[in-house]
């Protein structure tokens, strides 16, 4: 699993900024990410797929907001659109 400082490491090193302007972009592209799903909105990007929020009800009866995260929605290369089949993702 990769973390937060490989994340930002990365980022620092693949476009020149420093890791102070990494931490902020990398921030402010999460926060968009995580701000569609929180409204219902999903966010498709081809390396990626798509992500997003969908409600829940637990065992409990509790209604809990989760996200989904389909790898094959982005149609990005390999993705599988115009295959005519669709892989199994996670929320199968």
């Amino acid at each position: 699993m990769q973390s937060t400082t490989d994340i930002l490491d990365h980022v620092a090193a693949a476009t020149g900024l420093d890791r102070a302007d990494a931490e902020k972009a990398v921030a402010a592209a999460f926060a968009f990410v995580r701000e569609a799903a929180r409204e219902g909105r999903s966010f498709d990007h081809p390396a990626l797929g798509q992500i997003r929020a969908v409600e829940r009800q637990t065992d409990a009866g509790e209604k809990r907001i989760v996200f989904r995260y389909r790898p094959d929605a982005g149609g990005g290369a390999g993705s599988g659109r115009g295959k005519g089949k669709r892989r199994a993702g996670p929320e199968a």
